[in-house]
């Protein structure tokens, strides 16, 4: 798992680190940086498979993505490899592109590295010296290996570490193939997706629309288990499928309802289900998926729930996190009340600072554990932002 990123100069973050485990929930106000934490992972993720001009997309250009009190911006990485424990240490520069004619800012790798292994014994498996003019150079290799030269700006040299013996980067790179972002859109999940055919796309994309398309690659066996766990919350379904229709897939849910001559089951297409059901489908899915996600990184997990449906999902996700690292962000203080205090990370800007903070280690939550509910401490102010409105400053 990632066990810590430092983020330098990446939108709202100017400097800061967040700590992470197997389970992590990330609560904080409006703007405070809870997203560019998730995004940054992101942003490494597709600059990976997909080259930076390809990850930066979503932000127009190379100059809305990077902080403005930065000219560039930098990130490192702290990675754990459980199987044959090995510490994994990656760093990536990325800047400005000098020299473009049209003026439009574009991404190049400054500089890359990774080390693995303890001090003593470790090994650094990506190398890089700035060039005179352009990008850095990037030597990938392991001991007694060729080591593979890149030289492309646009390039991660991370992303080539499957064709050498880069030992501990390449279980990153793998880690970062199977890492699923989610943002799910109740319309994307809704309305039937198109047989999509590209060289590398994740497991599942951040606003669900290819749902259809992940059921369909799985077994039957597989599909019934989605089926049970969505059971598990939705009593009255029965079952799974995917119709298809061309090019075009969408998903249906069989329900038994009651009807004329008794109870019947019924297919119901993906847009006239619940905005809930779908996104539950979309978790379940994921969590049943050979093989899992490595990461399970969902933005505001709480839209679209009954706080009832919020409580079975959040404890599906902690009972996953022993096989998926899961990394959570809310405004919800009810989810503190159902996670242990040691997963929760406060996230406050103040000054244009963006920190994260471990709740269990603040003074105030000391004083007030087993006295107040972590969500009453939160409204409370106990661990929230101190420039938050209470109810007090309503009545003043």
């Amino acid at each position: 798992m990632i066990t810590q990123i430092k983020i330098f100069g990446f939108k709202a973050v100017f400097s800061s680190k967040l700590t992470l485990g197997n389970f992590t929930l990330l609560i904080g106000r409006n703007g405070a940086g809870k997203s560019t934490a998730v995004e940054a992972l992101q942003f490494l993720r597709d600059a990976t498979f997909r080259g930076l001009a390809s990850a930066t997309g979503p932000y127009a250009n190379f100059d809305e993505l990077v902080n403005r009190r930065a000219e560039s911006l930098y990130l490192d990485v702290r990675f754990w490899r459980a199987r044959k424990p090995l510490p994994v240490h990656y760093e990536l520069g990325v800047e400005r592109a000098a020299g473009l004619s049209d003026g439009v800012a574009r991404p190049i790798v400054a500089y890359e590295k990774c080390t693995t292994g303890q001090t003593s014994g470790a090994q650094r498996v990506i190398r890089s010296r700035k060039g005179k003019r352009g990008p850095a150079f990037r030597w990938i290799g392991g001991r007694g290996a060729t080591p593979l030269v890149i030289r492309a700006g646009d390039e991660l040299g991370l992303g080539y570490t499957g064709s050498v013996r880069a030992v501990g980067a390449q279980d990153l790179r793998d880690y970062l193939s199977r890492a699923v972002f989610l943002r799910l859109s109740p319309t994307a999940l809704a309305v039937p997706s198109r047989v999509e055919r590209l060289t590398w796309s994740p497991i599942l994309s951040d606003d669900g629309h290819d749902l259809p398309l992940l059921l369909e690659r799985m077994s039957a066996a597989t599909l019934k288990r989605v089926a049970e766990r969505v059971r598990t919350i939705f009593q009255d379904v029965r079952g799974l499928h995917v119709v298809k229709s061309g090019e075009e897939r969408y998903l249906a849910v069989q329900e038994h309802m009651r009807s004329r001559g008794g109870n019947r089951t019924y297919d119901i297409p993906s847009w006239m289900l619940s905005e809930g059901m779908r996104r539950v489908v979309a978790l379940c899915a994921l969590m049943e998926i050979e093989p899992r996600p490595s990461l399970l990184a969902i933005e505001e997990v709480e839209n679209g729930l009954d706080p009832w449906t919020l409580e079975r999902v959040l404890e599906a996700l902690r009972d996953a996190s022993g096989e998926i690292q899961v990394l959570l962000t809310t405004h919800s203080p009810f989810l503190l009340d159902h996670v242990e205090l040691s997963d929760v990370i406060h996230v406050r800007r103040l000054r244009g600072d963006t920190t994260y903070e471990p709740v269990e280690n603040l003074d105030d939550v000391i004083q007030y554990r087993g006295v107040l509910a972590p969500g009453a401490m939160f409204l409370s102010n106990v661990f929230g932002d101190r420039s938050a409105p209470t109810s007090q400053d309503a009545e003043d």
